[in-house]
């Protein structure tokens, strides 16, 4: 992983610090073995995107100078893990889970944004069109975590406390994940991407 980060901090410009969400979201996809290819490109019509058929990240070269940004892409790619170890465990015989396991199949549960009670903004900082997709259940958690990754950048910063909880419900997310078992440990393990149709925006 330290070459991966050392590649990503000189494409990026700036250190990652060790206590921000990116880190930990690196550290966690280096635990599944998961870490996409990042490519850096002139993009005309969007920030951003996570493309999972190339196990690959794309950032626009200006706004990618934030990291905000990687670490709202990143944050898309851990949550196709996490479902993937959801499923995994959703699967297993619940008197052979262990307590770790159990913890993060219930708070995965109880934390899905779908199954959230936050009533749909009339936010006017969002453009209307745009809306739909801002507060849909798979950029939520993403918005959330990069608006309170340490950098200043991000178009439509939601109303009230929605980002700050997203982003402290990812966070509790990404440390039971951490306590899980990896592949070698794991006999339920699969390839999170062997089996998932997850490209996200």
């Amino acid at each position: 992983m330290d070459d991966y980060v050392k590649k990503m901090e000189s494409d990026l410009g700036y250190k990652i610090p060790k206590d921000s969400p990116l880190f930990e979201t690196l550290s966690l996809l280096n635990k599944y073995n998961a870490l996409p290819n990042l490519k850096l490109e002139n993009l005309a019509d969007s920030y951003g995107y996570f493309n999972k058929i190339k196990n690959q990240i794309v950032l626009d070269k200006k706004t990618a100078k934030d990291i905000n940004l990687p670490t709202h892409e990143y944050t898309h790619t851990l949550d196709g893990i996490m479902a993937e170890q959801f499923d995994q465990l959703f699967k297993k015989p619940e008197e052979q889970r262990t307590k770790e396991e159990q913890q993060f199949l219930s708070a995965y549960l109880k934390l899905q944004p779908r199954f959230t009670r936050f009533p749909f903004p009339q936010d006017d900082s969002v453009p209307k069109e745009m809306r739909f997709y801002r507060y849909s259940p798979s950029e939520l958690r993403a918005f959330g975590t990069g608006f309170y990754g340490g950098g200043k950048f991000m178009d439509g910063k939601a109303q009230g406390h929605i980002d700050a909880t997203m982003a402290t419900e990812m966070a509790v997310l990404r440390e039971l994940l951490s306590r899980q078992k990896t592949q070698e440990q794991n006999p339920f393990y699969q390839d999170p991407f062997g089996t998932m149709q997850y490209i996200a925006p």
